[in-house]
C-alpha cells in the first residue's frame, strides 16, 4: 500500500503512456512479416530494418523497467536511457519514411511498398498499419526518454508533438489507400497480360477460376467476374459490354478472356433486375447473333455501369466459362434461330 502510495510522478505518467498507447497497438493488426519479405531491403535502405530492430530492444528495457520493482528501476532506467541514446532519431525517421512525399523510392517506405506489391492495396495497408504499431512504440521511447532526462514539461511537449505526428501519418495512410485504390484499372491491365501468359496450360474453366480469384483478392473494393472461351471472332459469334475491365481476344493459349467489374458503392444491379431484362429480351428475340443480343439485353437493363458492368453473348459450344459471385450475375441460354451463351453481371 505505501509502495503504490509513494508512486513517483515519473512512473505514474509512464503507467498512463503505457495504456493509452497500449490500447491503440491493440487494435492495429500486424502483417508486416509477409510485406516486408516483399521489400528489397537494401535498395530502400537496409538502415529502417535496424530502426525496427533498435525500437523493439529498447522497448523491451522499457517494459521491464516499468514493470520491475522499485529496488530494479535505477539499473533499468540507466539501460533505457543509454539505449535510446544510441539511436534517438529512429522514430522519427521511420515517421518521415512514410509521411514525406518528396523522398526518392529509395528513402520512402511508402513509395516502396506501392511499388513492389503492384498496388496491392491489402499489402500496402498491412505494411502500413504495421509501421504505424512501430512508430508509435518509438514515439513512446522518446517520451519515456524526455521526461526521465529532461522532467514533465519536456515529456508533455515531446508528447504533444508526437500526438500532431500521428495524426498527419494516418492522414497519410488514407491517402495512400485512396490512391492504390483509385489506380485499380491501370494496375488491373498490367497484371491480367502477365496471369494469361503464365497460365497458357490450363484450361478455359481452370483459368477463368484462377483470373477470378487473383483480381478478387488484389482488387478486394470490387465484384469481379472473369471469362474465358474459344478464341472466336466476329460478331455473330460474341459481343460484350464491360465496365471496369478489359478484353484481350486471341491471346497466348488460344483463348479469349474478358474481364469486367463493379463499384459495390454504386451497382444497381440485382438479379431479379437481371432476370427481368433477359425475360424482356427473350420475348422479343434476336436470332442468333451475338451482337444483337447484347445490345437488345442492354437496352433491356439499362446502358449505365451501375445497371449492369457486363453483359455478354457467347457462341454456344465455344467452351464459355465464367467466374464471379453467385449474388452477382445472371446466365441464360438463349435459343432463338440458335443458341447462345447470355451473362449479365454487376
Amino acid at each position: 500500500m505505501g509502495a503504490q502510495g509513494g508512486e513517483s510522478a515519473e512512473m505514474k505518467f509512464l503507467r498512463e503512456q503505457f495504456a493509452q498507447v497500449h490500447a491503440k497497438l491493440d487494435s492495429i493488426s500486424l502483417q508486416l512479416d509477409d510485406v516486408k519479405r516483399l521489400i528489397e531491403w537494401r535498395t530502400t535502405r537496409v538502415m529502417y530494418a535496424n530502426y525496427e530492430t533498435f525500437i523493439i530492444a529498447a522497448s523491451s528495457i522499457l517494459n521491464n523497467y516499468v514493470a520491475a520493482p522499485e529496488s530494479s528501476r535505477e539499473v533499468l532506467k540507466r539501460q533505457f536511457i543509454a539505449a535510446f541514446q544510441h539511436n534517438p532519431l529512429a522514430p522519427l525517421k521511420l515517421y518521415q519514411a512514410i509521411v514525406e512525399k518528396n523522398f526518392v523510392i529509395a528513402e520512402n517506405l511508402a513509395a516502396a511498398v506501392v511499388h513492389y506489391t503492384q498496388n496491392h492495396r491489402r499489402h500496402v495497408i498491412n505494411f502500413l498499419l504495421a509501421m504505424q504499431r512501430l512508430i508509435m512504440r518509438g514515439a513512446q521511447l522518446e517520451i519515456a526518454y524526455e521526461k526521465m532526462v529532461h522532467g514533465d514539461g519536456a515529456g508533455n511537449v515531446a508528447k504533444t508533438v508526437w500526438d500532431g505526428r500521428m495524426q498527419k501519418l494516418l492522414s497519410r495512410m488514407k491517402q495512400l489507400e485512396t490512391d492504390v485504390t483509385n489506380r485499380y484499372h491501370s494496375q488491373m491491365t498490367s497484371d491480367i497480360g502477365r496471369v494469361i501468359l503464365d497460365n497458357r496450360h490450363l484450361s478455359n474453366k481452370d483459368f477463368s477460376g484462377h483470373m477470378y480469384r487473383f483480381l478478387a483478392d488484389k482488387f478486394d473494393r470490387r465484384y469481379w467476374i472473369a471469362l474465358s472461351y474459344k478464341d472466336v471472332s466476329g460478331g455473330d459469334k460474341h459481343w460484350v459490354s464491360y465496365c471496369g475491365g478489359d478484353a484481350r481476344f486471341r491471346t497466348h493459349g488460344g483463348r479469349n478472356v474478358v474481364v469486367a467489374s463493379s463499384n459495390p458503392g454504386s451497382s444497381r444491379f440485382t438479379r431479379a433486375k437481371g432476370n427481368a431484362a433477359l425475360d424482356a429480351a427473350q420475348r422479343v428475340g434476336s436470332g442468333s447473333h451475338a451482337e444483337s443480343w447484347t445490345n437488345l439485353i442492354r437496352s433491356k437493363i439499362g446502358n449505365s455501369c451501375s445497371d449492369a458492368a457486363f453483359v455478354g453473348s457467347i457462341c454456344w459450344g465455344c467452351d464459355v466459362w465464367f467466374t464471379m459471385r453467385s449474388d452477382r450475375y445472371v446466365y441464360r441460354k438463349m435459343s432463338n434461330r440458335g443458341d447462345i451463351n447470355t451473362v449479365v453481371f454487376g
